[in-house]
């Protein structure tokens, strides 16, 4: 998963240890009923939630670091 997330220009997902079990069943499921979506359901909500924390705390630095520059971090 994550070598085609990489592959595609994507970030990748860290699926930590306490939300490994979903990863698993969803897989499984999507293999045992051979329907794909119970894995893509999965996925994307577990995806969108990551990256937006992921951009939350970019935009956090970003103000901070602005903050400490006096408001001239970004500008040129």
């Amino acid at each position: 998963m994550n070598f085609i997330l990489h592959k595609h220009g994507y970030p990748m997902l860290n699926i930590p240890y306490e939300k490994r079990t979903g990863y698993y069943n969803a897989l499984e499921k999507s293999q045992t009923k051979n329907d794909e979506n119970n894995f893509l359901r999965w996925f994307f909500k577990r995806y969108i939630t990551e990256n937006k924390r992921y951009i939350s705390r970019t935009d956090d630095t970003s103000q901070k670091l602005k903050q400490i520059n006096g408001g001239k971090y970004g500008k040129q």
